[in-house]
C-alpha cells in the first residue's frame, strides 16, 4: 500500500467512526426523548443497568479511551460512578452530557496525526494501537446504543401498549455530526 493510500485509508477510517459515533448518539437521543425521568433509572432487576447508567458509562468510556489513550488527555474516569448512580442527572444533562463529550473526542480524532493511529497506546492497563482503540470505542458504543434501544422499546411498550415505534432521522445525525 502506498503512503498516498495509507494517508485515505486512515482518514476513511477516521470519517466513519466519527460517523458512527455520530449516528449511535441520534438513536441515544430519540430513545431518551421518549423516556420519563423515572423510566432513565429503571432497573427491572437489580443486576441490570438503568439507561442513565449506560449513558454515563458511554461518556466515561469514550472520554478514557479516545480522551485518554488516543488524545493524551488526563484519565478523569470514575467507572464505578458510571454503575451506581441513581437519578443523579436528568435526562437532558446526560444526553447533553455524552453528546458535547462525543463531539469533543471527535475533534481529537479529526485533529489526529493519521500517521499515529498504529503507534501503541496504553488504556485500562492494555497495550494496543490507537486504530484499536478507537474501533474498539465504536464497537462498545454501539453494543450499549442497542442495549438501550431494546431497553427503551421495552419500556415505553410495557406502559403504552398504543405507543408508536421509535424512529431515527438520519438527516439530523448529518448536519450534526458529519
Amino acid at each position: 500500500m502506498s503512503s498516498t493510500d495509507a494517508d485515505r485509508f486512515a482518514a476513511e477510517f477516521v470519517e466513519y467512526a466519527i460517523a458512527k459515533l455520530g449516528e449511535n448518539c441520534l438513536k441515544i437521543r430519540a430513545c431518551a426523548e421518549n423516556l420519563s425521568e423515572e423510566q432513565i433509572w429503571e432497573r427491572t432487576s437489580g443486576d441490570e443497568n438503568a439507561v442513565g447508567n449506560l449513558l454515563l458509562h458511554l461518556q466515561g468510556n469514550i472520554r478514557q479511551w479516545i480522551g485518554t489513550g488516543v488524545a493524551g488527555l488526563p484519565d478523569v474516569r470514575d467507572r464505578p460512578a458510571e454503575f451506581s448512580a441513581h437519578q443523579s442527572n436528568s435526562e437532558l444533562e446526560l444526553i447533553t452530557f455524552l453528546e458535547s463529550t462525543v463531539e469533543e473526542m471527535c475533534d481529537c480524532l479529526t485533529l489526529l496525526d493519521k500517521a499515529t493511529l498504529i503507534e501503541c497506546i496504553e488504556v485500562q492497563k492494555r497495550r494496543l494501537s490507537r486504530i484499536r482503540a478507537i474501533f474498539h470505542v465504536v464497537e462498545h458504543f454501539s453494543y450499549h446504543t442497542g442495549q438501550i434501544v431494546y431497553i427503551t422499546k421495552n419500556l415505553t411498550l410495557r406502559n403504552n401498549a398504543e405507543a408508536s415505534p421509535i424512529s431515527f432521522d438520519q438527516t439530523t445525525f448529518k448536519a450534526d455530526f458529519a
